[in-house]
């Protein structure tokens, strides 16, 4: 059994982590999507980075320098303390892109964990 997706806002319950790991879930994150809802700027400088820009079709680079245009500024730092909480009660969670993009196999290995590049440790 697993969760999908985790919140915007700006904190995560402090006990989010144990609940996970106590009920043998897996998490996929999906920390892009989140980023887009925040209009935080890192998947935008993703699409701008010359080591991944080749890499990306013009409609991929367009779609990552979009956002949500929430009328309000929403915070993703819970989704990150969750992160944190996930790694530390080692709760698995997915790494995988969340946004379909091709990428060619000579692509940079940095791509294959694009969903969670973000999020700190």
């Amino acid at each position: 059994m697993g969760w999908a997706h985790l919140f915007v806002g700006p904190a995560s319950d402090p006990e989010f982590g144990k609940l996970a790991g106590a009920h043998h879930i897996f998490v996929v994150p999906t920390l892009s999507v989140l980023q887009t809802i925040c209009a935080t700027r890192y998947d935008a400088g993703l699409a701008d980075d010359p080591r991944l820009k080749p890499y990306l079709t013009p409609s991929a680079s367009a779609a990552m320098k979009r956002s949500f245009g929430m009328a309000a500024k929403i915070s993703c730092e819970g989704a990150d303390q969750a992160v944190r909480q996930l790694k530390t009660a080692h709760v698995p969670f997915s790494r995988v892109p969340t946004r379909a993009i091709q990428v060619p196999r000579k692509a940079p290995a940095f791509t294959a964990s694009w969903n969670c590049w973000c999020a700190p440790d």
